[in-house]
């Protein structure tokens, strides 16, 4: 089983951060997650629902989406078998 290691901090500071002001220090990574489940990585499409404190990420590759909590960062389940029809 491969571990995949999530870049976590540096999604949610590209959700909340907003515009780019000049002079600012650029984001830092705060934390990983492990996503013991997850082969490879493509992921694409993101969707956060803040006032459930949830992180939606899809894996194409392995046709999964991935559920998280914004505040922790932690892994809560995955979907499986979601696959999208191509447009």
């Amino acid at each position: 089983m491969q571990m995949l290691a999530v870049p976590l901090g540096f999604v949610l500071t590209l959700c909340f951060s907003g515009p780019a002001i000049a002079g600012q220090e650029p984001p830092v990574l705060a934390a990983t997650t492990p996503l013991p489940a997850v082969d490879g990585g493509d992921f694409r499409h993101f969707d956060v629902a803040l006032g459930h404190d949830r992180l939606f990420v899809s894996s194409e590759v392995n046709s999964t989406i991935q559920i998280f909590r914004l505040r922790s960062g932690a892994h809560l389940s995955s979907v499986r078998d979601y696959r999208q029809e191509s447009a």
